[in-house]
């Protein structure tokens, strides 16, 4: 072997053997952690995503650039630097109502059951409205005791409180407060006075809030 081929081999095994610059890596897309909490970040705390085309969520967490906030499930864009993938935003058609989350029936709080007076088993989804995250509920739920409905995962958890109205049973008053509260409680306010008696069922058809 002359001098040349054996430089020209040498090359070659040190550029295989070389880490991958950010110069020729490519930009990727991803989905942030559906569970991730978005309040987590205030504390510190990055996203994992599942890279477009791989099935299993990475292990390592990535940083982002502000101001974008990650939220559970926003598509994004990385773009690499130096070792890794750095977070610049997520992608917004600012066009339409686009799906996150499909129906998903939440777990009830002890005292509460689904489907009151036929309305069907209490669900939620979750939208992009026109680039602005949101949640629709329906269904109704039977109250035998206390004051939290349900739990909801991070994916529906307003940035902050989100105060609604919704149909109780037919009493002296016919609706009743719920506070959606950032820590995922659905809680009821209002449920006893002296003059009306405690709901007996809740339902939140057409109830939505925005996060």
């Amino acid at each position: 072997m002359d001098a040349l081929s054996f430089l020209a081999d040498v090359t070659g095994y040190a550029q295989a053997q070389a880490e991958p610059s950010s110069a020729n890596r490519p930009v990727k897309l991803a989905t942030v952690d559906p569970a991730y909490d978005p309040a987590s970040y205030a504390t510190g705390t990055l996203p994992r995503v599942t890279f477009d085309g791989e099935a299993t969520m990475s292990g390592k967490l990535y940083p982002v650039m502000a101001p974008y906030q990650p939220r559970p499930a926003d598509r994004v864009v990385l773009v690499p630097v130096g070792n890794t993938y750095l977070i610049i935003g997520a992608i917004r058609t600012g066009s339409s109502m686009g799906l996150v989350q499909d129906w998903t029936a939440p777990t009830l709080a002890a005292g509460y059951t689904h489907n009151a007076n036929e309305n069907g088993t209490l669900q939620f989804r979750v939208l992009d409205s026109y680039g602005t995250r949101m949640v629709e509920w329906r269904g109704a739920v039977n109250r035998g005791s206390g004051s939290v409905i349900t739990t909801v995962p991070a994916i529906a958890r307003p940035s902050v409180r989100r105060t609604v109205l919704a149909p109780r049973n037919a009493a002296i008053t016919n609706d009743v407060k719920i506070d959606f509260n950032t820590d995922g409680t659905a809680a009821v306010f209002g449920e006893t006075t002296d003059s009306a008696p405690l709901p007996t069922w809740i339902a939140l058809n057409g109830v939505s809030y925005f996060l």
